[in-house]
């Protein structure tokens, strides 16, 4: 509905407006709730793990990245932060890191389970650190 507000019949593929879809964090998590079996911390470690640590970026995500190069150092200057680091579009196969990203996973896998043991408990915190909490404020 916010799209077609826009004018726009589809999710754009660049632009601040095909970021994010706040509610795609949601849905992986109603999905992880009702038909998965693992654990939170399952699931988001190895997320985690990628983002912190970083992985050889494939040829066309450092292609993607430079179409919009751009676009991040006028309008987006913290997407630049992330996707620009030093400055430069990363090359094919560097390794490639969002750090914020990992932190941010890591403080909603911290406050799921402060909801203590029970798996659906730490799903439901998770869910609300996401859509009522810090996130939502950020």
């Amino acid at each position: 509905a916010h799209y077609r507000s826009e004018g726009l019949e589809m999710v754009p593929g660049t632009g601040l407006l095909a970021a994010c879809v706040p509610g795609t964090f949601e849905t992986w998590m109603l999905l992880l709730r009702d038909y998965g079996t693992l654990r939170l911390r399952d699931v988001l470690e190895p997320a985690i793990g990628y983002a912190r640590d970083g992985y050889p970026l494939v040829e066309r995500a450092a292609a993607t990245i430079q179409t919009v190069e751009q676009l991040f150092r006028k309008y987006w200057t913290t997407s630049a932060d992330v996707y620009l680091p030093n400055g430069e579009v990363p090359r094919p196969g560097s390794i490639f890191t969002n750090k914020k990203l990992a932190e941010t996973y890591t403080r909603i896998l911290e406050e799921a389970e402060s909801a203590g043991p029970d798996r659906v408990a730490q799903i439901e915190r998770a869910r609300q650190a996401w859509s009522k909490g810090f996130v939502a404020e950020a």
